[in-house]
């Protein structure tokens, strides 16, 4: 059987011959693979621990305090998401409560807000989630010099969030169900290269061809340009390696959960499994 020899993005042989090569992407327009897996390892180390990322957090970088017109993104951007992701920790320890979280940083080529972070964070749920979902919001107004007026998009007690423009500072009106904890995980992930490999049932294959441009049916893979720092993507020390490590945390590597329907094809497989081993033990036919 002839392969392609005309594709650089196809192995010409060996055993993988024919199969998608493994991608090699721009970190100044994609999040990166290792970069993807880390933070799925802390958002699962999360749930472990009892601490699930039950709320996000987006905040603008370009006009926040200290955001300087007459300076290059690149001399400021990490210099002041930093700002931010200290003043959630600060805010963290006035409040007995240790920080986790992990973050994203994008700067979308097509447009948009200019430089911003993602953050997916623990706060306690129960009658407390509200009251501690509001101070941390102006303590993030505080923290990027906005007033209340043109950032506050705080909810009151069982009402839903008004559908208004976007703010600087925006932050989710109720604790995120699991669901939706892992639907915010593939949005944080959506910078990532469509054309990297991922093996499913022994085959090689790209996310791209797992399920086009949509790894979700709100998430799209694309670019999300230069972010003018070299952390792109991180999280708190409570859920990174060194932590993982210490508790005997098992890393997972692959981004086989990028996709809605392997996850969905899993579910059903691990279902039908339990059933034929639960015919199996009673000595019945499915």
């Amino acid at each position: 059987m002839k392969h392609p020899t005309n594709d650089n993005s196809v192995s010409k042989r060996g055993p993988t011959a024919g199969t998608p090569l493994t991608a090699h992407s721009d970190p100044s327009r994609h999040l990166l693979r290792t970069q993807a897996i880390e933070l799925r390892n802390s958002f699962l180390f999360a749930q472990k621990l009892g601490k699930p990322l039950n709320t996000f957090v987006t905040v603008d970088l370009v006009g926040a305090k200290g955001w300087s017109t007459d300076l290059p993104s690149r001399d400021q951007a990490g210099k002041i998401a930093e700002s931010f992701r200290k003043a959630i920790k600060d805010w963290c320890a006035r409040h007995g409560l240790t920080p986790a979280f992990i973050y994203v940083l994008e700067n979308p080529p097509s447009g948009g807000p200019g430089i911003h972070m993602h953050l997916l964070m623990h706060l306690p749920e129960g009658p407390e989630w509200l009251s501690l979902r509001n101070s941390l919001e102006r303590c993030l107004q505080m923290a990027g010099g906005w007033s209340f007026s043109t950032s506050s998009s705080a909810p009151v007690a069982g009402a839903a969030l008004p559908k208004s423009r976007r703010t600087p500072l925006e932050l989710g009106g109720s604790p995120l169900s699991v669901a939706d904890q892992l639907i915010k995980l593939r949005y944080l992930s959506k910078g990532i290269s469509p054309r990297e490999v991922v093996v499913v049932d022994g085959v090689r294959k790209t996310l791209n061809q797992l399920a086009g441009d949509s790894i979700d049916p709100h998430v799209t893979l694309r670019p999300q340009g230069d972010v003018f720092t070299t952390k792109r993507a991180g999280g708190t020390s409570s859920l990174g390696k060194t932590s993982r490590r210490k508790a005997g945390w098992v890393e997972q590597n692959d981004l086989l959960w990028l996709s809605r329907k392997l996850e969905r094809d899993a579910l059903r497989k691990e279902t039908e499994n339990k059933l034929k081993a639960w015919h199996k033990k009673k000595g019945t036919t499915p």
